[in-house]
């Protein structure tokens, strides 16, 4: 653990210069078995003006779903229980009945698991994620009429 340096950063990380695609007000459901990692994305997307809701299982993101509909799900690739972020982005999506965008977040390099990915045609991001990557794959993800 290192100290904080007084002033080193910014309180808030600014959204990338390109907002004409940007909308606040989106709700984000962010699944990751990885507490650190879930409140890490929350903290960031909270600050673009998303509406946020976090899920450390595909159980819980289902709970999360049923009682407000997200606009775009954020996973983790491997989750707990044997389960991926594939599976849980096609459960959601059954549940909504409809559209519901997604992206898959990945450190994993084994080729099977990226082969399934890539199959999913769901978009994978590798990590470590910049914040420029994330921004531009949520701009492109989420439908432009809000």
């Amino acid at each position: 653990a290192l100290p904080l340096a007084p002033g080193s950063a910014p309180a808030v990380l600014p959204a990338p210069e390109d907002n004409a695609a940007w909308q606040p007000q989106r709700r984000v459901l962010v699944i990751d078995d990885d507490a650190q990692v879930r409140e890490g994305m929350l903290h960031l997307l909270r600050d673009w003006g998303c509406l946020c809701d976090a899920a450390s299982t595909v159980d819980e993101a289902l709970v999360l779903a049923q009682n407000t509909r997200p606009d775009l799900v954020i996973s983790d690739y491997r989750l707990g229980e044997q389960r991926t972020g594939i599976e849980a982005i096609a459960v959601l999506r059954a549940l909504v009945g409809g559209v519901l965008p997604g992206l898959l977040i990945t450190g994993d390099t084994a080729p099977d698991r990226l082969r399934e990915a890539t199959a999913s045609g769901i978009p994978l991001l590798h990590k470590p994620v910049s914040t420029s990557q994330l921004y531009r794959a949520l701009a492109a993800a989420l439908p432009k009429n809000g």
